[in-house]
């Protein structure tokens, strides 16, 4: 016996039915089949390789990878290690200001002294009874040194003393204490600028005085005792 859908076939009046969106496992098996068919260039294929190598730090030989492909791997790691060489430090010019007796050695920042900045300092040379020779400018502290032989290093500012100090921390860490330079006392204080901008730091920059004149006291002590 014939069912209704067999008549209806028969009388070519049976609808056709058609999925809009193919099933899920057809479009794995059509993708699939898709993904076989394609192929890659050799030349794709390599530089691929290359790239992979390069970024996974596997960097291996290979006869896929022609002379160019390592032309350009050399190329590449060559840029890299310029790139993270470190960079030298710049010199930085500093004023240096000698005692007449060469016991006392200024260091401060290589900046031309205005007037006020010019009194300051001669006002603080007369109170630890000191005079001062003509300032000189340099790079390199160490030639300094070696034609002036002073005894002891004041450091005027903070970038001052961290350039002769080889230190990040910061002025008030680094002050208060005698450090050492080349064998030689320093002392770090505030620059000249910094006092005039900031009165009430004038008695801690004289606090930093007495400790240098007591450092050089020191030394006379102990040449005396010699």
């Amino acid at each position: 016996m014939m069912t209704r859908e067999d008549i209806l076939r028969e009388l070519e009046l049976l609808p056709v039915w058609q999925l809009r969106v193919p099933l899920p496992s057809q479009v794995v098996a059509e993708l699939s089949q898709v993904e076989a068919e394609i192929t890659l260039p050799e030349e794709l294929k390599a530089e691929g390789l290359l790239v992979e190598n390069i970024l996974t730090g596997d960097i291996l030989e290979s006869e896929s990878v022609n002379s160019e492909q390592e032309t350009l791997l050399v190329e590449l790691t060559s840029d890299l290690a310029v790139t993270l060489e470190p960079q030298a430090a710049v010199p930085q010019l500093f004023t240096y200001i000698a005692s007449e007796d060469d016991d006392w050695l200024f260091v401060m920042p290589d900046v031309a002294l205005p007037g006020d900045e010019a009194l300051l300092l001669q006002n603080i040379c007369k109170a630890i009874h000191i005079k001062t020779k003509p300032a000189e400018i340099s790079k390199n502290p160490l030639d300094v040194l070696k034609n002036m032989r002073p005894k002891l290093l004041i450091a005027m500012g903070e970038s001052t003393a961290q350039a002769m100090l080889q230190s990040t921390a910061a002025l008030d860490d680094l002050r208060g204490t005698p450090k050492k330079f080349q064998d030689i006392a320093l002392v770090a204080t505030y620059d000249l600028a910094h006092l005039l901008r900031n009165s009430q730091d004038k008695a801690k920059a004289w606090d930093d005085f007495c400790v240098a004149m007591q450092v050089l006291q020191d030394m006379s002590l102990q040449n005396t005792e010699l």
